[in-house]
């Protein structure tokens, strides 16, 4: 009876210790939990990156118009393509207005795109500072006697023959206003030749 009483107590003891070491484990556990921490999710700033997007724009090319310095054969060309003569009178160097008519209108794509079908380029130049030959100076001083050339810059207008039907200068309104005068000038030639070609 002692031995299952001494052993029913050290199994009492056993079980203690056993429970016990179960509580502490358990315990340790739980404080293991309670010591793990998990880590908070970490916020990644994305910047914001401008992207800059160049539109390639198509560059249109606009084969320039040859000017005639000689007269002749800016007539030679025009009864050839039987395209009127555009006479320009100028100071190229020095008139501010023959300059301002260049920038604005003459040098524009637009009428230089308009002229290639209906005008022959003819420059009557007179700079200050230029580098033009003694017959060339010779030949544009005739010009501007032939023409009475009063300033610059003049425009006229000829025909084939090197009747003048249209005279002009400097206008304001950009190359389209430009091209609407002129087209303007070289109707009313037309109907003039046309007239005359009648009587």
């Amino acid at each position: 009876m002692k031995s299952k009483k001494l052993m029913s107590g050290w199994g009492k003891i056993v079980c203690g210790v056993f429970a016990i070491g179960m509580i502490s484990s358990v315990g340790y556990a739980a404080e293991q939990v309670e010591v793990i921490k998990v880590a908070e999710p970490e916020v990644i700033k994305i910047e914001q990156v401008e992207v800059q997007v160049v539109e390639k724009t198509e560059v249109k090319k606009v084969e320039k118009q040859v000017w005639y310095e000689s007269y002749d054969k800016a007539l030679a060309e025009s009864k050839k393509t039987n395209k009127p003569v555009f006479a320009f009178f100028t100071g190229s160097d020095w008139c501010g207005w023959c300059i301002r008519l260049h920038k604005e209108v003459l040098d524009k794509p637009a009428f230089l795109d308009w002229a290639k079908t209906k005008v022959v380029f003819l420059k009557v130049d007179f700079p200050r500072h230029g580098d033009l030959s003694a017959a060339q100076k010779s030949a544009n001083a005739q010009l501007s006697a032939k023409f009475k050339i009063q300033g610059f810059p003049t425009v006229i207008l000829l025909n084939s023959d090197g009747t003048e039907f249209a005279r002009t200068g400097y206008r304001r309104g950009g190359e389209k206003g430009y091209i609407t005068y002129l087209d303007q000038l070289l109707l009313k030639g037309m109907k003039t030749q046309a007239v005359e070609e009648i009587k």
